[in-house]
């Protein structure tokens, strides 16, 4: 049983430069409660399989819209690319002022530990480069663990949410459990940046997570919350559409069902182990 954690700046932040009668009717326990909001004919929609598909599993034939999944992508990278080349840049700054410390030094003791710190914060700035290659060229084939993955992504959006006085928090009972790390986080992201773009001031957003059997369940809510929060001074690309998410789904072959500002997402779970 997940236990429930608030995800402030630092937590979400700090863990990821560490490292980092239902509409389905295969699900059971308390996901069957979570998602007993999502039933046809409710006003939500249902992406990644056909209407008439029981099973989850998207059909075939059901084709990705190309031009509204690069659009997505667009707007998705015009959002995280502040965040990712801020801290590259604080980063490379660290390192920069390292190097002024050593030709400044005159004891040998000095010199030593400024060396030292020189080799922690390229290693840094190099997990920060590595984090933009993972986002613009990511690889297919790699997996990560669940909540990794997810705070991975509260991060890149603390910038904006912190400013908008926008919180979340995750209550987790994924254990161990691995996906395929790019559309976990594309889907996941996208699913963030909708969500907040809908909500027009200061938000709670609750994240579930919950493994059944080969599935991980993965679902967002969001409310309205009574604080101060201001839109960000910076102008964004522009919102993204829920269609344009729709077909990320559709992409990635994953289940997305979604009403109002409930959302739920239905993702494959890896082996990772012999």
């Amino acid at each position: 049983m997940g236990a429930d954690r608030r995800l402030s700046a630092r937590d979400a932040v700090s863990r990821r430069r560490r490292n980092a009668p239902c509409a389905y009717g295969n699900c059971v326990g308390n996901v069957r409660h979570a998602l007993c909001g999502f039933r046809s004919g409710g006003g939500g929609y249902t992406a990644g399989l056909p209407s008439n598909t029981k099973s989850g599993i998207p059909a075939a034939a059901h084709q990705p819209n190309d031009t509204q999944v690069e659009a997505a992508r667009y707007v998705l990278f015009g959002r995280i690319l502040p965040t990712l080349r801020h801290e590259l840049v604080g980063d490379l700054q660290a390192l920069r002022y390292g190097v002024s410390i050593v030709r400044a030094s005159t004891e040998p003791a000095d010199v030593e530990a400024a060396i030292n710190r020189l080799g922690e914060q390229a290693a840094k700035s190099i997990a920060s480069a590595d984090a933009i290659t993972r986002w613009f060229l990511p690889d297919p084939h790699a997996l990560n663990a669940v909540d990794e993955a997810i705070d991975d992504c509260l991060a890149l959006m603390h910038p904006e949410w912190q400013m908008r006085g926008i919180d979340a928090s995750l209550r987790s009972g994924a254990g161990t459990a691995a996906v395929r790390g790019w559309p976990f986080r594309e889907l996941l992201l996208a699913c963030l940046v909708a969500l907040s773009d809908d909500l027009p001031g200061a938000a709670d957003l609750a994240l579930r997570a919950r493994s059944r059997g080969s599935a991980l369940w993965l679902t967002i809510r969001g409310d309205p919350a009574e604080r101060e929060g201001e839109q960000p001074r910076a102008a964004v690309p522009r919102r993204l559409r829920w269609e344009e998410v729709e077909a990320l789904a559709v992409a990635h072959s994953i289940v997305l069902k979604r009403r109002g500002h409930r959302i739920a997402l239905r993702f494959s779970l890896e082996k990772t182990g012999p």
